[in-house]
């Protein structure tokens, strides 16, 4: 009788085991991150300098890891579902710059904070005001960008307002788009170097 029992709750075992497996994957997360677009027909051919870009600030609320979502005028939701794999902040920097050394080809970007003796040319600080979906169906890019001479001179200033439309809440579509955005403030900010210098 022992005999006919062992199989049994071994063969019970093995299928609590699987199923746990099965509901663990059916509930694991997804981790996503930004991604730079292929802008390098869109580059600018300007005179060489260094330039830092940084700082670069983003809100707290949105720094966070679960990715979030405007779902109302006061209300901000957090997926546990789809997360970024890195922080924010980190992922867009490296993304933005990404997207810059394609357009300013000639131009050397340089890591922030920098040291003096790689003192560079220009720094360009952003300030990332609102950046994701919002409940009208869309995902937005909201930002201020400060751009200083070598002396810590303020030569130019502009509010940035980008939103491309995403009528649902579908994750890999919102951050496909938010990496579109991201491009699109690359652009504007590259344009804006052929205009002042």
């Amino acid at each position: 009788m022992r005999h006919i029992f062992r199989p049994l709750a071994i063969s019970f075992i093995a299928i609590s085991l699987l199923a746990a497996c099965v509901t663990k994957t059916a509930t694991s997360p997804n981790y996503y991150l930004l991604s730079s677009e292929q802008l390098t027909s869109r580059a600018l051919d300007l005179k060489a300098f260094k330039l830092a870009v940084g700082p670069v600030d983003v809100p707290a609320h949105l720094d966070r890891e679960g990715i979030a979502t405007h779902d109302g005028q006061n209300q901000i939701n957090y997926s546990d579902k789809h997360r970024w794999a890195e922080p924010l902040k980190k992922d867009l920097v490296k993304t933005l710059n990404a997207n810059l050394v394609q357009l300013l080809p000639n131009q050397q970007l340089i890591e922030f904070p920098y040291r003096q003796s790689n003192r560079p040319d220009y720094q360009l600080s952003i300030n990332i005001e609102k950046f994701g979906y919002i409940n009208d169906g869309s995902v937005v890019l909201q930002a201020r960008s400060v751009l200083l001479d070598d002396r810590g001179r303020q030569i130019d200033s502009n509010y940035i307002d980008l939103r491309q439309v995403q009528a649902e809440k579908d994750y890999p579509a919102i951050v496909r788009l938010m990496s579109n955005l991201l491009g699109e403030m690359a652009v504007e900010l590259a344009n804006r170097f052929s205009v002042i210098l």
